[in-house]
């Protein structure tokens, strides 16, 4: 498929330049671009990929105990209303 991109003079010039620093053609080059933009958008934002790991942790009772034992005990808080 072809397709018409307006890009900014900056971009262009960037673009040129790292086509001819890789040897390829700007075509190829913005394709592979492209690729590797929509890949990582497909497998999420940095936020998303850190958010799985959200309760990924598990601590042994032996392993809390051994922090609390180095630490101290667990700060008792304010109950809020």
């Amino acid at each position: 498929m072809q397709i018409t991109i307006y890009l900014a003079d900056e971009l262009i010039d960037r673009v040129e330049d790292l086509a001819k620093k890789e040897e390829k053609s700007r075509s190829s080059l913005i394709q592979e671009i492209l690729a590797e933009g929509l890949q990582r958008r497909g497998s999420g934002t940095a936020a998303t990929e850190i958010l799985k790991f959200f309760g990924g942790w598990k601590m042994t009772g032996a392993e809390i105990k051994e922090i609390r034992r180095i630490q101290g005990k667990d700060a008792r808080r304010a109950k809020l209303s």
